[in-house]
């Protein structure tokens, strides 16, 4: 609509101003996690993953996988669930490409595989079972491979299978520990990721053979190695320890051969660490009784909690709580072991919009201010962008009408704005939707909001 595109055209006048917050007015780590929205699931929860809208929820107390269209993240709804005896103790499930993967430990297969191209009908493509792997604890999918990597009970090693043909799986080979009984793993560029339990945690490349060949590992006091996650750049890895008073460890893995432990974060000693996930300088922790729990690790031999939401009010201790974590998305969705999907943001940064002109006449000024306020005492690099949605409930084609523009904030620091369209005398009477997004250095949703502002014919 070349209309409104002469308005983003004239907009552009912005003034930024930085001030210092006031002393108190830093947000506690309570208040940079907001609980947005939350179904129960009928059952008790396992592991949750996301993909294409719909979240995968493993069905922890009985068996197979509820899927939840997450499409409105603020008004999550039951699709369908799948449920047989072939499922039997499904604890972890992903989900890509129209497929889902299942891994129950009680049926005598080591995965199931779901057509979910439509994931309110769900279908049964096959259920996978070999010698080495009967009964599988975990599975990672490797997208751009076309193999899923299982953990098997059966083996006790990572257990290889070429799932890029879902009808028709092929065991490839293992992994295996000398010492410990595998539990959890993942991919990251090249590089496995595999927790061994007491036999610590272990690195393997996939450069050359979808079957690792070992890289380095780190057995050490106390191991329970229950899951590990890697920094973006992979010269950390974070692990998790599935006992009381377990602290998440931080490792320096840039050397494979000679592993090291920088750092180490313990939420409550009364408490079970469950899942950690890495997603850019945030580590997100399903922790069990203490919930959700956020840390900043720009510096990864310091981390910091900058959030926390405690999904189970009932006293700390024990397994039950929060059980899986997914932050890949604009939203965090945490499955809680009571039975719920929670649906969080994570808002580092307070964005605020003042001074809203609500109603202008062609030709008029629309006009707003915005402020970016730093809540966890870190600096932080971020982009804000503006978007437009038409009258008639279409996007705006030229969107971002303002943006992207790149600003960087000073711990508890405030940037101030003001951003100014005029409105051209060509343009549509109505009601326009006006978002300011707040994006970090990948793409991440930290903060948004919204107004409605209607162009009247003034005569």
């Amino acid at each position: 609509m070349t209309i409104f595109r002469s308005l983003t055209i004239l907009w552009v006048i912005i003034l930024i101003v930085v001030l210092p917050a006031p002393a108190d007015q830093g947000l506690g780590v309570n208040e940079t996690v907001i609980m947005e929205s939350e179904i129960n699931i009928g059952t008790s929860a396992g592991d949750v993953w996301i993909s294409d809208g719909f979240a995968y929820v493993a069905r922890f107390g009985e068996n197979g996988v509820s899927i939840i269209d997450v499409t409105d993240p603020l008004d999550p709804q039951l699709a369908s669930v799948y449920h047989t005896s072939a499922t039997s103790g499904t604890w972890d499930v992903k989900a890509a490409g129209g497929f889902a993967y299942l891994t129950p430990q009680n049926s005598g297969y080591g995965l199931v595989i779901l057509d979910v191209s439509d994931p309110y009908a769900p279908e049964l493509v096959t259920n996978f079972s070999h010698p080495d792997v009967t009964s599988a604890h975990n599975i990672w999918l490797d997208e751009e491979r076309g193999v899923a990597y299982l953990a098997s009970n059966t083996s006790g090693n990572v257990e290889v299978v070429d799932v890029s043909d879902p009808y028709n799986p092929i065991h490839l080979g293992h992994f295996e520990s000398s010492a410990g009984h595998i539990h959890d793993m993942m991919i990251q560029g090249d590089v496995l990721y595999a927790s061994f339990l007491e036999g610590g945690l272990y690195l393997g490349s996939v450069a050359a053979s979808p079957v690792p060949t070992y890289l380095g590992s780190v057995e050490y006091s106390g191991a329970f190695t229950h899951n590990a996650w890697p920094t973006a750049d992979g010269m950390y890895v974070l692990t998790t320890d599935e006992y009381t008073g377990a602290f998440i460890r931080i490792w320096d893995v840039s050397n494979p051969s000679n592993i090291t432990e920088v750092a180490s974060y313990q939420k409550n000693p009364e408490a079970i660490p469950h899942n950690v996930h890495v997603r850019n300088r945030y580590a997100f922790i399903s922790n069990y009784t203490e919930g959700l729990v956020v840390l900043d690790i720009s510096d990864p031999e310091n981390p910091v909690e900058v959030g926390h939401y405690d999904t189970y009010l009932e006293p700390g201790g024990g397994f039950n709580g929060a059980w899986g974590v997914y932050p890949y998305d604009d939203y965090v969705y945490v499955s809680n072991l009571p039975g719920e999907l929670f649906v969080f943001t994570f808002k580092p940064a307070t964005l605020t919009l003042t001074e809203i002109t609500e109603v202008v006449s062609p030709g008029g000024e629309l006009s707003f201010r915005a402020s970016l306020e730093e809540d966890t005492g870190f600096n932080l690099d971020v982009t804000s962008m503006t978007s437009v949605v038409l009258p008639n409930g279409n996007p705006y084609s030229g969107n971002p009408v303002f943006g992207p523009v790149n600003l960087s904030l000073d711990p508890l620091t405030i940037i101030s704005g003001r951003i100014r369209h005029n409105i051209p005398l060509a343009a549509p009477l109505g009601t326009y939707r006006y978002e300011v997004r707040v994006e970090d250095e990948e793409g991440f949703r930290l903060h948004s909001e919204t107004f409605f502002f209607d162009i009247i014919d003034s005569k």
